[in-house]
């Protein structure tokens, strides 16, 4: 324990303080690559080292085809619902020229200027990018194995596809039985929205998958409460900080749940690579100093007359932007009226039950448990999108940022079915949301 509190104080101090911002940035750009591949090293470690019992007795015969195929019928929604390509040109094509940086190299840059030499291309010149690592690093794995492709982004976004709709549908069954897991996939298979993001170039497929692993690996420390388990769960919560600028925020319900898991144990459960993981994320503040350096990073011109990046005068106003987005037109936004409804409905529901699980959370199932503090992350990530300078859900560049809210709304529908109590809604809301995905959703 006093090892890792010293690894704390030494990252805070080498991230924040100790090196002055030039150095930081040059230092991200040589080591980047390296510390985020690490950190994926010993997540892929720790998963095998702990799910690898339960694949050993895993059966072919035992899987539930039926939801495989909702699973698969899903996913090819998404994936046909628009052409593929780059849609949002400046974000996606930064990641994607990160991606070949760390391809060709192992560096962390975006290239302006290159050459063929004898043969082999060679970055000369580039430009050190503000955008967190983990998606251009995922690319560039893939451009190892194939060459530099910039369709690469493209087919791991397809990937990502298929297993965020197997983690929603798990959570679901998790919380709620099979037929509510079959729901979720369905109201996220009809939103328009997460098709255009699905067969684009960016991070926020990524940014979702990664949310629910790390939530779902956090329901099974609470089950497990071994080193192997809190390995995984810690190192989930480290590459999730690192796909957007704000999921860093997800941290905190990570931080809560291991303390009170250290708590109801009377005793620390601690691994060496926990020891370690707060220096393999020294890279994330330093990289932040890019805003010092170029104030021009947060793009406020971009929104005249914002005069700060977060305030509270901002909230009305990113308020009724929210509804404008959510309840729109499904010809005017690419929403999804059905999710929105019954989101909006559950969301008061849900925080009740937050609320009623956080006086006896020691009697809760595990993913209940998981899913109630990681509900302060979802309000905490929504919270800050309302203080933020450009936080208009019903902006065209805007509104990908809405994604992870809709998974809090869905999750919260997921969590709030079994207090009815009555199988004949599940399959009512079910059918409402096959309608929905036919009549607006493609």
């Amino acid at each position: 324990m006093w090892c890792l509190l010293l690894s704390i104080v030494a990252a805070v101090i080498l991230g924040f303080f100790a090196i002055p911002d030039f150095t930081a940035i040059k230092f991200v750009s040589k080591a980047g690559f390296w510390l985020v591949l690490l950190a994926f090293a010993i997540f892929l470690r720790a998963a095998w080292s702990s799910f690898a019992p339960d694949i050993r007795t895993l059966r072919w015969r035992n899987i539930d085809w039926l939801s495989v195929a909702v699973i698969a019928l899903g996913g090819l929604v998404l994936q046909v619902h628009e052409t593929h390509g780059f849609k949002i040109l400046m974000d996606e094509i930064m990641l994607l020229g990160a991606s070949l940086s760390m391809h060709l190299d192992k560096t962390v840059l975006v290239p302006i200027r290159g050459s063929d030499i004898q043969g082999s291309f060679v970055i000369l010149d580039g430009l050190m990018d503000k955008r967190p690592l983990f998606f251009p690093f995922l690319v560039s794995l893939l451009h190892d194995l194939t060459g530099y492709r910039p369709a690469n982004a493209f087919v791991l976004n397809g990937g990502l596809t298929f297993l965020f709709l197997s983690l929603v549908h798990l959570t679901g069954r998790l919380l709620a039985g099979r037929v509510v897991g079959w729901l979720g996939v369905a109201l996220f298979a009809g939103l328009p929205l997460l098709g255009q993001n699905a067969t684009g170039g960016g991070f926020e497929l990524l940014n979702l998958v990664m949310i629910l692993v790390t939530m779902l690996l956090g329901a099974r420390f609470v089950e497990k409460r071994d080193g192997p388990s809190l390995t995984l769960f810690c190192y989930s919560a480290l590459l999730l900080a690192q796909v957007r600028y704000e999921s860093v925020i997800y941290l905190l319900p990570v931080a809560i749940l291991i303390v009170w898991v250290w708590v109801q144990e009377r005793r620390v459960i601690l691994a060496w690579p926990v020891v370690l993981a707060p220096l393999l994320m020294v890279h994330y503040p330093m990289q932040h100093r890019i805003f010092n350096l170029r104030p021009s990073a947060w793009e406020l011109a971009s929104r005249p007359g914002s005069d700060s990046q977060f305030s509270l005068h901002y909230v009305v106003e990113n308020l009724s932007h929210a509804r404008d987005f959510f309840f729109a037109a499904p010809t005017n936004q690419p929403n999804s009226l059905v999710l929105s409804v019954l989101g909006c409905l559950a969301v008061p529901f849900f925080v009740l039950l937050v609320l009623k699980r956080l006086r006896r959370l020691g009697s809760e199932r595990p993913a209940s448990i998981a899913v109630t503090l990681f509900a302060l992350g979802f309000a905490a990530q929504f919270v800050l999108l309302m203080v933020y300078f450009f936080g208009q859900f019903d902006n065209v560049i805007i509104r990908r940022l809405s994604l992870p809210t809709h998974l809090g709304m869905v999750i919260a529908i997921m969590a709030v079915l079994p207090q009815f109590a009555k199988p004949a809604i599940d399959r009512v809301l079910l059918g409402i949301a096959l309608l929905g995905l036919v009549a607006s959703g493609v």
